[in-house]
């Protein structure tokens, strides 16, 4: 299926790039894996759009304010997303981010870049995504391994996790519940979430109870005012009591984050630029993209031509 809107975790997307790096140079020094990064980031940007977008489809490239957002998150439960932090990143990570963020913004016409302080990126799905015209012909794709961006899927707007492209009807079948509403930050508050560093709250509850939660009750204040009406065996009621206060902070942790700026405060426009690309490149060491020597040819015949025409 093609997508006008492809909206990419680019946080995700440039982990994965950085992994890929490493792997491919693990012998090597730091300064070529980070070079490395950044051109696998504007790879992947490619085959995604190439795989699920149109020529002219708007790739919106949304990151994490990481230690800004993390601090607040902290506040609720000190260990949430501890992998992020910066001792435990491989060298050279963030820096290499930085790069690729600010070249993005010289790289496409068509990209958008989104960064809010104290926000992570799928915070910043849902307002974007409220403000696009979205139909049935007109549809959206999320881009990421985070269970979180399955939270945006509604009849217009799919899924896609490295692996699969979940529609509403593929999420049911999978789940075994709608992602629709609450329904994730239920599930995650109960089940947890190692890549997030957010703990099971209710060890080895049984998949049938789960799926049950998440589809009778809209939230957890639902879930703790009429738990005991419901007929799950005694000891899950008192196992889930037990655990009321940690799936309260995990609740907190996966849910969205409201944005209160206006759109153009957090989405900058890209525009495609080869000569500051050249000029970045150049001083970053990268070997110039295919456009940008597409774009040397045409400037020495541009003026070749000029030339001959003074003579």
């Amino acid at each position: 299926m093609k997508y006008q809107y492809l909206l990419i975790d680019g946080q995700n997307l440039f982990w994965r790039a950085f992994t890929l790096s490493i792997h491919k140079f693990i012998t090597v020094d730091d300064h070529l894996i980070c070079q490395y990064a950044v051109q696998k980031g504007f790879r992947l940007i490619e085959q995604l759009v190439q795989t699920f977008g149109y020529n002219k489809s708007e790739v919106y490239i949304l990151f994490d304010n990481s230690e800004s957002q993390l601090n607040i998150r902290k506040e609720i439960f000190e260990e949430y997303k501890s992998i992020r932090v910066k001792k435990h990143a491989p060298k050279g990570l963030y820096d290499s981010l930085k790069i690729f963020i600010h070249l993005l913004k010289y790289y496409s016409d068509y990209y958008f870049v989104g960064r809010v302080e104290g926000l992570e990126a799928d915070d910043l799905t849902y307002p974007i995504l409220k403000s696009l015209e979205l139909s049935k012909r007109v549809k959206a794709l999320v881009v990421s391994a985070d269970l979180d961006w399955a939270r945006n899927i509604e009849e217009n707007i799919n899924w896609y996790n490295y692996r699969e492209e979940y529609t509403l009807d593929i999420f049911k079948e999978k789940y075994k519940f709608s992602p629709e509403g609450k329904s994730i930050q239920l599930y995650k508050a109960i089940r947890g979430d190692k890549s997030d560093s957010i703990p099971n709250a209710v060890p080895h509850l049984p998949e049938k109870i789960l799926v049950d939660i998440v589809t009778t009750y809209k939230d957890d204040k639902d879930l703790f005012k009429q738990l005991w009406r419901s007929d799950y065996p005694t000891e899950w009621k008192q196992k889930i009591q037990e655990a009321e206060a940690q799936i309260r902070i995990n609740f907190q942790l996966t849910d969205f984050f409201e944005i209160q700026n206006s759109f153009s405060d957090y989405i900058y426009k890209c525009k495609r630029s080869v000569s500051m690309l050249k000029f970045f490149y150049d001083m970053l060491d990268l070997p110039h993209e295919t456009f940008m020597l597409n774009s040397e040819s045409s400037e020495k015949d541009f003026f070749r031509k000029n030339n001959h025409l003074h003579r």
